[in-house]
């Protein structure tokens, strides 16, 4: 058998003498950084890191290179040197100590470049590696409108088409705390309320460690996508 292509490689050959190998062996035609067999190319997987998983939820990732980004950084640095509690922050050795601009944006360089299934990495760089904005903002910039509260009827309609979608997903009621009833008005009343808890117009993204849960949720379920 023979592979077409730059440096074919014959397979089935036998071979004796001082290198003395047995039996007929199978054979990769490596070209590029692509696997070929046969007729196929595989393309080499490369692995999401956290800046790419973050960039998917709809946050946008601070630049670590740089001074484009840092009148953002500094005022992530202040509500960072707030935070003394292990878990919370990227290193233990800093607790009690005021970090710097330059060494937040390093540890934020390690983390957005690690791999996605990094949970420790993730949960840290989603508050301390992202522009500050909250949720409102972070809605406006991927396309999403607040839907507004029911006033004079105007968003009844969407309202309940929000409502006819949640109700098929009862993990996502009882998250949000929601309990229907039978009485449409009731039930665009208690989604509108719910929606306001999430503060979503003064809630920013190293406010609070469920920023991200809030965000979705107002998404789905308080906003409506851009035409």
């Amino acid at each position: 058998m023979a592979l077409s292509g730059t440096g074919k490689i014959m397979a089935g050959a036998t071979c004796a003498g001082i290198t003395g190998c047995a039996g007929i062996g199978t054979y990769l035609h490596l070209n590029n950084s692509k696997e070929v067999t046969g007729t196929s190319t595989i393309e080499p997987v490369t692995a999401e890191n956290i800046s790419q998983k973050l960039g998917k939820i709809g946050y946008q990732v601070l630049k670590t290179e740089g001074a484009d980004d840092d009148a953002q950084w500094d005022a992530i640095l202040i509500a960072y040197n707030k935070i003394q509690q292990k878990g919370e922050i990227f290193s233990i050795s800093t607790v009690g100590k005021i970090e710097t601009r330059d060494n937040l944006k390093s540890e934020c360089k390690k983390a957005i470049d690690s791999d996605s299934s990094e949970n420790t990495n993730y949960s840290l760089a989603k508050r301390w590696c992202v522009k500050p904005e909250s949720i409102n903002e972070m809605l406006k910039r991927n396309r999403h409108t607040k839907l507004d509260n029911n006033n004079a009827g105007i968003n009844k309609k969407k309202w309940k088409e929000k409502i006819s979608l949640i109700k098929d997903k009862a993990e996502e009621m009882q998250s949000m705390g929601l309990v229907f009833q039978d009485n449409d008005d009731n039930n665009v009343a208690l989604l509108e309320a719910t929606c306001e808890k999430l503060k979503i117009d003064s809630t920013k993204t190293h406010d609070d460690k469920e920023f991200e849960k809030h965000y979705t949720q107002a998404k789905n379920w308080c906003s409506l996508e851009d035409s």
